[in-house]
């Protein structure tokens, strides 16, 4: 009988068998992450105030307030950007486009091209600054020698440039990134100047006591310590080479969205006018969302420790 009471009985096989681990697949996180930006409060803000946007601009040109009624209405402009232009099909004004710029021209996909082209370059060369602030952040010498000429020459705008330029550079292409690059340069050196300047003494005191090298300062406690101010001199740069290409572009070029928006008014088309603008302003905004996806990643450290970014 005590055998019976002291006798353990085994757990049933489904109760000790092991759950399987999930695994997601990269679709299935991107999907995730999707999922919970559209659910966010932020995100219906800003499509809200999108649309409060183009809602004032629709009624402000029915009613003709002023200012406004020398404009088009939005309407009437995305049927310009997505209509086929005169003759790519049976003739109907209702279903063709005056202008033909938009998703079914050539011409808009061309100065996309080129604009893009353009920006890219320039931004990489811009980049060249990263190095030089780290530099001028670390050593006092280097800083105090090269700071004065900077200094100089930042703050002379952009477009005063432009006889330097062309006098310098010959060719159609290069004068126009040279405005830009020298613009989104500054921007660039500057702030990671400024991110070697906000580092805080103690950690490079606590380096030397520890026995660590010049390197071994610059690349575990300067480097990492001005990175999110070197992102944000990325975007203001991103920022400032799109004010120079299209002043570069007006002046200088053949092509592009910049060129677009001064042959527009040239033209008195109103519509190729705002598409070329906004056209401008998606692909701002696209660059700098990359450039902040890419900036969460390498800052993962600042999100684990609390810090927004």
């Amino acid at each position: 009988m005590a055998k019976i009471l002291t006798k353990t009985v085994p757990a049933p096989a489904a109760e000790t068998r092991e759950q399987p681990a999930v695994g997601y697949t990269r679709r299935h996180l991107l999907w995730l992450r999707a999922k919970k930006t559209v659910t966010e409060r932020h995100f219906w803000l800003g499509l809200l105030g999108v649309v409060v946007f183009f809602v004032g601009w629709d009624l402000a040109y029915r009613f003709e307030l002023p200012r406004m009624e020398k404009l088009e209405s939005p309407l009437y402009v995305f049927r310009e950007f997505t209509l086929p232009p005169r003759g790519a099909s049976t003739y109907n004004p209702a279903l063709e486009s005056k202008w033909g710029y938009g998703i079914w021209g050539k011409a808009w996909y061309t100065d996309i091209g080129m604009s893009v082209w353009r920006i890219s370059q320039a931004f990489v060369w811009s980049l060249l600054g990263i190095p030089l602030g780290l530099v001028m952040g670390w050593k006092r010498s280097i800083r105090d020698f090269v700071f004065a000429p900077f200094e100089l020459m930042r703050p002379i705008p952009p477009i005063s440039w432009v006889p330097l330029a062309i006098v310098m550079f010959p060719s159609q292409e290069a004068p126009i990134i040279f405005l830009c690059t020298i613009a989104s340069f500054f921007a660039v050196t500057l702030n990671t100047l400024l991110g070697v300047d906000s580092i805080d003494p103690v950690y490079f005191r606590a380096a030397r006591c520890l026995g660590s090298s010049e390197w071994q300062i610059f690349r575990h406690v300067i480097l990492p310590g001005a990175m999110p101010f070197i992102f944000t001199g990325m975007l203001i740069g991103l920022g400032v080479a799109w004010f120079s290409l299209v002043g570069g572009e007006i002046i200088a070029g053949t092509w592009g969205l910049g060129y677009r928006t001064m042959d527009a008014y040239m033209n008195v088309a109103t519509p190729q006018l705002l598409i070329a603008m906004f056209t401008i302003g998606v692909i701002g905004m696209l660059m700098a969302v990359g450039l902040r996806a890419l900036q969460r990643r390498v800052l993962a450290w600042k999100t684990k420790t609390g810090e927004a970014i």
